[in-house]
Parts: C-alpha cells; structure tokens; sequence
C-alpha cells in the first residue's frame, strides 16, 4: 500500500504550535486571543483578517519548520509501516519556508 504522510499536522502537531506560540505572538504583537480552539488555521483561532495571517506565517513558519519536533512515536510508527510493506511518502511544501532561497521571497505568492 502507498500511505501518504503529511508532515505538518501528521509528522508535527502543527494545530497544538498554533495554539501555544500563536498565542503568545498574536497575543502580544496583535492585543488578541483565541476564539476558537478547534480552528484550522490562525486565522480561524484567534479571528484575525487574511493580512494578519500572512504576516504571521511570514515571521514565524521557517521557525516553526526549523525547530518543532516530530509527534511522540512519529518515528517508530513510519518505520512499522514501511517494515510491513508499506511504501511511505513524506508530503510537505516545506520549501516555502527556506529563507536563503528564491523560494522564500516568493512566500507571499503561495497566499500563505
């Protein structure tokens, strides 16, 4: 079987980073708090405009990328899927977030 596995909400628990960091950053920069926990994205957490959002993204995604650890048994449940005969791909647009490319100053173009 092919499995697909994104790494940004599969790999990475990017929903529990939005609520903590996000709301210590939208908190402090923006004088706003989360409205709805069980929101996709920021702008549905805390209720912020399209703009907002995106400069968010824009400051704080190539961190978030750089530095937020694999789930708990991330590791040790890929390799049991690949060891059972599973052919494994890791789905990411990580690129986006490399700051010393081309890639990144054209972020803002992805409308992220």
């Amino acid at each position: 079987m092919n499995i697909g596995i994104d790494i940004d909400g599969g790999l990475t628990d990017i929903e529990q980073w939005q609520l903590d960091y996000g709301s210590k950053v939208v908190f402090e920069q923006y004088h706003k708090g989360i409205v709805n926990s069980e929101g996709y994205d920021i702008r549905e957490i805390f209720d912020v405009d399209k703009n907002l959002d995106d400069e968010f993204w824009r400051k704080y995604l190539y961190d978030y990328a750089k530095n937020e650890p694999a789930r708990k048994f991330a590791n040790e449940v890929t390799k049991k899927l690949s060891n059972d005969g599973n052919k494994v791909y890791i789905i990411t647009a990580r690129f986006l977030t490399d700051r010393d490319t081309a890639n990144y100053k054209d972020y803002a173009l992805y409308g992220f």
